[in-house]
């Protein structure tokens, strides 16, 4: 569903879940002014921060302070299939004590499915050392996109060869109107001005972001249809984000003895916005009604006490954190209709290590953590007005997690790590419908158990090759909840909805196993290297009631790069062998008048070959 979100991710330590239903705004950040990317899966609460039962990802972007001259510009630009093309710009450099990054970058295509994605994007970073101990860290970022959402297909359509149109045809009769895929165009505005001390053995921090989002979505999916012209609309939703963070700490003991490093903090963040809905084909009372529903104003506030601690003595450690949550809502329309709720939640983390040879860890790690309702829950199930999904009745999404591992560097041809899981995630979300077949919102439907196995290893055993492989064993099963399912009757026209207790079931969508091997060839040519890789995942159910299985797949990548003083160019492929794949959904069972699964399919991209060069002074 397009409005549920995944992981928590952030730019910088700054949020990019943004909106009423707080989805991610990724797609407009520049990989090239990516330097790494941190992703935490069971997050401890000290670092994590809010929403973070579903995993974090922090991007971290580029900043000026390795650079050794005041200016320093770079130029890249790339071309690929479905005509993509990508210009960025960047200038860095360091003079004294301050440094700063700047990169803009613009990129717009195509579409595999003829979506015309859009996206422009400014990052930058500007530091400045007033003292060996103390920094001043400001970033400021832009970032404007616009894209189609492309529609969910059915299997007649894919045979009849629309799979990558923009508009296709409602049914395989004659009269037949057009759907049109949805269209958005958001803005984000955003900054952070940080100031950290650090001198030995006191450290402190406070940050302080301001967001400001900005989102215009269009339905427009029967645009050629005179009579069904009234289920279009337009849609304006408004966001302001501030953030502040305060923290200190002070490290006990130092050298080969015991040390304890210990913070604690203050975090606070307000969500607030507006939504505006209008029907401008229907001037009809029906439509002011919907226009009345839809038209909102939200506010979220959090604030959060947190501690942290990290011992060590020799080899031994233990990591730990504790952090006391106080989210609290409000959401209100123009019928007028109002919900508020409020949390106090504690969430942590102790994880002990021990370091039996000084190239690897062994670690435990156990957490909870918490995912709250969005405004957009509130207010889906504020408007629907059901009795199976009341407002108040949300609660948050609660994950705890256990892993146990080894981490070892063993030679330069061999570093690897193993990974055992186990996560109990009580009060789990999922889109809800009642009996008749309405959407009634997101429900908190159960409980489920994830729990497996993950494997990782790579080096580089001959001067000319490298290698990864990875692979991951998973076990998704429900240990209780309801969800509307179809009980098959003689005939498909006799099949009947009903809202069904799915215990035991496998979780919908998540594979069994996965994995990938690459490997990197470094011929005798200085500069040129050779990417090639095969990744893939095994068969997973699409239904909830486990009737009906999407099918495995794989893709293989390859890239060639060649640098030489200042210069890079270099070919990628993505799904070399044009390999077609979908996403399939179709929860709750449903069949066509043919017996066949009533599926719906979101064709995934096909191959796409890019070449690109860049120069830097």
């Amino acid at each position: 569903m397009t409005d549920a979100p995944g992981p928590h991710i952030l730019l910088n330590g700054r949020e990019v879940n943004l909106g009423i239903y707080g989805m991610n705004i990724i797609g407009s950040i520049p990989i090239e002014s990516i330097e790494r990317i941190e992703v935490i899966r069971t997050p401890g609460a000290y670092i994590s921060g809010k929403d973070s039962s579903r995993g974090v990802i922090n991007i971290i972007t580029k900043r000026g302070r390795e650079e050794d001259k005041p200016f320093s510009p770079k130029f890249s630009y790339s071309y690929g299939s479905w005509n993509t093309s990508t210009e960025s710009v960047s200038i860095t450099g360091r003079k004294g004590k301050a440094s700063y990054y700047i990169n803009q970058t613009y990129k717009e295509s195509d579409g595999y499915r003829n979506t015309n994605p859009v996206y422009n994007s400014v990052l930058s970073s500007f530091d400045y050392e007033v003292s060996k101990a103390l920094k001043l860290g400001v970033d400021v970022q832009y970032n404007k996109e616009s894209r189609g959402y492309a529609l969910s297909l059915k299997q007649w359509q894919i045979d009849a060869g629309y799979g990558r149109d923009s508009e296709v045809p409602s049914s395989e009769a004659k009269t037949a109107y057009m759907q049109k895929q949805n269209t958005v165009r958001n803005q984000v505005v955003g900054g952070t001005v940080s100031l950290n001390y650090e001198a030995a053995p006191y450290r402190a921090g406070i940050s302080f972001n301001a967001t400001d989002y900005d989102e215009h979505y269009e339905l427009h999916t029967y645009d050629n249809s005179p009579t069904l012209r009234k289920s279009n609309y337009d849609r304006h939703r408004t966001q302001d984000i501030y953030e502040v963070k305060l923290f200190g700490g002070k490290t006990f003991g130092s050298g080969e003895g015991m040390k304890n490093n210990l913070e604690a903090g203050y975090e606070y963040s307000y969500r607030g916005g507006n939504q505006d809905t209008v029907y401008p084909f229907d001037a009809s009372a029906a439509a002011r009604l919907k226009e009345a529903s839809a038209t909102i104003d939200f506010k979220e506030n959090y604030h959060a006490l947190f501690l942290g601690n990290k011992f060590s003595y020799g080899k031994f450690g233990i990591d730990s954190g504790v952090r006391y949550e106080m989210p609290d809502y409000k959401v209100s329309n123009d019928e007028p209709k109002s919900v508020k709720a409020d949390f106090k939640k504690l969430a942590w983390n102790i994880a002990p290590w021990y370091k039996p040879i000084s190239s690897g860890n062994l670690y435990f790690s156990l957490s909870r953590s918490y995912f709250y309702p969005t405004s957009g829950y509130y207010y889906a199930a504020m408007t629907k007005n059901s009795i199976d999904n009341r407002p108040e009745d949300l609660k948050p999404e609660e994950t705890t997690s256990y892993e146990i591992g080894f981490k070892h560097n063993y030679e330069e041809w061999l570093s690897y790590s193993m990974n055992l899981f186990f996560m109990k995630v009580r009060e789990r979300f999922l889109a809800f419908y009642d009996d008749t077949g309405t959407y009634v919102g997101w429900k908190n439907v159960g409980d489920s158990t994830n729990k497996g196995i993950e494997v990782e290893a790579e080096g580089r055993p001959l001067g000319w090759l490298g290698y990864d492989v990875s692979y991951s064993y998973t076990d998704a099963t429900w240990d209780n909840g309801v969800l509307r399912t179809y009980v098959y009757g003689a005939t498909p026209a006799a099949d009947v909805a009903r809202n069904l207790d799915i215990t035991g079931k496998y979780v919908a969508n998540v594979p069994k196993h996965k994995y990938r091997v690459g490997f990197t060839l470094y011929p005798p040519m200085e500069g040129l290297k050779l990417n090639f890789g095969v990744s893939g995942r095994a068969d997973s159910y699409i239904d909830g009631w486990n009737r009906y299985r999407n099918d495995s797949e794989y893709l293989v990548d390859a890239k060639v790069t060649y640098e030489k003083r200042n210069w890079k160019l270099y070919v990628s492929a993505d799904n070399l062998f044009d390999k077609e794949y979908y996403y399939v959904y179709n929860t709750n069972s449903q069949r066509n008048a043919d017996g066949t699964p009533n599926n719906s399919y979101y064709l995934k991209n096909g191959r796409y070959i890019e070449a690109g060069i860049s120069f830097k002074f």
